[in-house]
Order: structure tokens, then C-alpha cells, then sequence
């Protein structure tokens, strides 16, 4: 191992011959030493016997630059984004670079777009607007990331949406599989949390959810059941409750966890507009009049129930002179059947219990009244204000069909 300065002066013979062949050794070995040479030009070897690597001198002749290590391991600068230390020769802005210890880091034109560290892979740690997009055998677009607009798509280049699926034919589905080989009672199977992350106190936490459970343990004999569970949060602190349930058996209850019904409701429950049904019917008919002037009429027509039907009036007022403000109710006992021009009529007034009316009865009182008509093809309500002041009128007729 030598170093040599390669300068070579006049001497005798012999000392020549020595001083030339200590130059070539350096050369030979490529100034192989543990320490610099003495003098060094642009683009001069070294190899660093103390740090075990071969060193080149660059361009300014000012520092020496690592190569590789003297047992063949390739090594590089650090580099960085704009500069990495393994780049194309055309293209000096990409490549790769070591940003830190431990971390192998890719960079095109300059930006830094994945990095390799030891707790996990990050890409776009730069926050450029640099999309990401996964092709499937079948989908160029089977996974997008919008970077510019901080959105998913699966199955689309353009979402629309924090996360946007789409999909052909039948459209996407999302599939909740719970691996558990043994499922028991009230065991969930997956669901959906909607979380606040507000300040208040109180106000922190998951205030929605929709879940799937057993209807019971599967064993393989009795029904393998899935119930749909509704839960929402109407107090502070944040407490999850249940509202609704759908049943395995498709019975659906609100403020009731075993319906027993198609529709099961524990509590009240109010209908704004019409509620129909066929065949063994119960159906509700609403009808706001607004505001009647004194000595006016207003009428609603609907179809004429038949012959096998009861008919139930519930009557409101708000506001009438000289009448009881309040609700009552007149209820036609036994069958109906309008026929004719026949007509029932009831007032307002203040009932203990309810009002018996057949056919062709009416009862009237101060300052209105109402009337039950049938044309031959229709039902008529008509309400009159017979009183001196305005009055505001609301009935609910409610009727069904006895059965066979």
C-alpha cells in the first residue's frame, strides 16, 4: 500500500528507479492508504484503508467523494429531491435519495413522491398535487386518489366524493363479513359509526349507527337470522339508543325492539297527509280547510267508501266565537250505506263520549256544521260557518274495511 506524491526528481540512477517504482505502486493500488495523499488533482483515487472505501477527488479538488466500500458493497451520497444520489443521466432531477437515516426515498422532476421508512411507507409526503391511481385486469381506474381534491374513487377516475364507488351493471356493493365461526345471539356482524369530534363538553363520540346482529345462535337447525339496528344520540353526554329495528322476519319496530307486526310503533304517531292501503284496509284522509268566512262553506271530495265500511270523523276547531275550542270525535256506529242523496250532519260541541249516527241522523249545534253527502259516485264533506266570527277547520277521516 503507498502514496506518492508523483513528482519525480532529479537523482541518481538508482534513487530514480526506487522513487518511480514507489509512483507506479501508488497508482497500481490506487493511493491505497490510511490517510490522504499528500498532493491530489481533480479526479485523483483513493483507497481509504481506514474507512474501507475507494474515494475519487472531485471536480473543485477540495474534498474526496465515496464510491463504494473496498469489499465491493456499492455505496452513495444521501442525495436529495432535486438531487438524488442514484439518478438518469438525461434526467437528473429523479432518482433516488436517502432523505434521512433509515429512509429509501423516490423523487421525479424534483419532488419527493414515496418514501420507505422504518415505521411505514408514505407517499406524496410533499402534499403535491400528485394522483395515485391502481389498475385491475379489468378496470383502469380499480383505485384513485385525487390528490388535488383529497378524494377515493374505486372504480372511477373522477370521484365526486370523499369516497366515490362505482361500478357497472348491477352497481357497487360493500360486503361486512365477520369471520367468527361461531355466531351467537346479538352477535354483530358489521355496522356504520357516524362520530363528532366537537369541542363542547359532552359532544365527542359516535352519535349515529346502523348495525347488523343475529336474530339468534346460529347451530345450525333454527333460522340463521340478520336484524337491522338504528341508534342515535338525543342527549348530552353523547348515550346511543336504540329507535328502530328490522326483525329477521322483516317486522319492522320504532321505539320497540321485538316488533310483532308489520309496523310496529311504541309511542305516538302522526301522519301528515294520506295513508292507503288495499284490500283490508285502514286508510286516513286529511283535509286542512284553512280559514272559513263567516257564512261560507268549503268542501273535499273523495271516492265513496263501500257498503261494508264504518266511516270515523275526528273534528277540530281552533279559534271559533262562542265555541269550545277543543277536538271531538263522531263516530258512525254499524255499516254505512249512503244511498241516494241522503245526508248526515254533526256541529260542534263538547262530547263526553261518542255520537251514534245511522243513516239519514244528524245532530246540529251554534255556529257550524258538517256534512256526510253521497252523489251516487262520490263522498262530499262539506264544513259550513254558520257563526259571526272566521273559524279554522281540520278533519281526519279515517275508514277500513270489516273483514269477509
Amino acid at each position: 500500500m503507498a502514496t506518492h506524491d508523483y513528482d519525480i526528481a532529479n537523482q541518481s540512477g538508482a534513487a530514480f528507479r526506487t522513487d518511480l517504482n514507489n509512483a507506479l505502486a501508488a497508482i497500481q493500488s490506487n493511493n491505497s492508504n490510511s490517510s490522504s495523499p499528500s498532493t491530489t488533482v481533480a479526479y485523483q483515487f483513493w483507497a481509504d484503508t481506514s474507512a474501507g472505501t475507494l474515494k475519487i477527488r472531485n471536480a473543485a479538488n477540495n474534498d474526496w467523494i465515496e464510491l463504494l466500500q473496498l469489499d465491493g458493497t456499492l455505496t452513495l451520497e444521501d442525495g436529495s429531491a432535486s438531487t438524488p444520489a442514484l439518478a438518469f443521466r438525461d434526467d437528473l432531477n429523479t432518482g433516488i435519495f436517502s432523505s434521512e437515516a433509515d429512509h429509501l426515498s423516490v423523487s421525479t422532476a424534483g419532488t419527493e413522491r414515496i418514501d420507505f421508512g422504518t415505521t411505514g411507507v408514505v407517499i406524496n409526503d410533499g402534499a403535491a398535487d400528485y394522483d395515485i391511481r391502481v389498475e385491475g385486469t379489468g378496470n383502469t381506474n380499480l383505485f384513485k386518489v385525487d390528490a388535488g381534491n383529497d378524494r377515493i374513487g374505486i372504480g372511477t377516475s373522477s370521484p365526486d366524493q370523499l369516497l366515490h364507488l362505482a361500478a357497472a351493471s348491477d352497481g357497487p356493493v360493500i360486503r361486512f363479513e365477520n369471520t367468527d365461526t361461531t355466531i351467537s345471539a346479538d352477535q354483530v356482524f358489521g355496522g356504520i359509526e357516524f362520530e363528532s369530534r366537537d369541542a363542547s363538553t359532552g359532544s365527542a363520540g359516535v352519535i349515529s349507527k346502523i348495525d347488523c346482529i343475529s336474530s339468534a345462535a346460529f347451530d345450525g337447525t333454527t333460522a340463521n337470522g340478520g336484524e337491522l339496528r338504528f341508534h342515535t344520540s338525543g342527549t348530552n353526554s353523547i348515550s346511543l339508543l336504540e329507535r328502530l329495528r328490522i326483525d329477521a322476519s322483516g317486522l319492522v319496530g320504532i321505539g320497540t325492539t321485538s316488533p310483532s307486526e308489520k309496523l310496529h310503533v311504541n309511542g305516538n304517531l302522526k301522519v301528515t297527509g294520506n295513508l292507503n292501503a288495499v284490500s283490508d284496509y285502514l286508510e286516513f284522509k286529511h283535509f286542512d280547510f284553512g280559514t272559513i268566512a263567516a257564512g261560507a262553506s268549503e268542501t273535499a271530495t273523495l271516492t265513496a267508501p263501500k257498503n261494508n265500511e264504518q266511516l270515523y270523523v275526528e273534528i277540530k276547531t281552533v279559534g271559533r266565537e262562542n265555541t269550545n275550542t277543543g277536538t271531538f270525535v263522531m263516530r258512525s256506529q254499524g255499516v254505512c250505506n249512503f244511498a241516494g242523496t241522503s245526508k248526515q250532519t254533526v256541529g260542534h260541541g263538547d262530547f263526553s263520549g261518542d255520537e251514534s249516527l245511522g243513516e239519514g241522523d244528524y245532530r246540529t249545534f251554534s255556529g257550524g256544521s258538517h256534512g256526510l253527502d253521497y252523489d251516487g259516485n262520490n263522498l262530499r264533506l262539506t264544513v259550513t260557518n254558520s257563526g259571526s266570527g272566521t273559524m279554522e277547520e281540520v278533519i281526519t277521516l279515517v275508514r277500513y274495511q270489516w273483514s269477509d
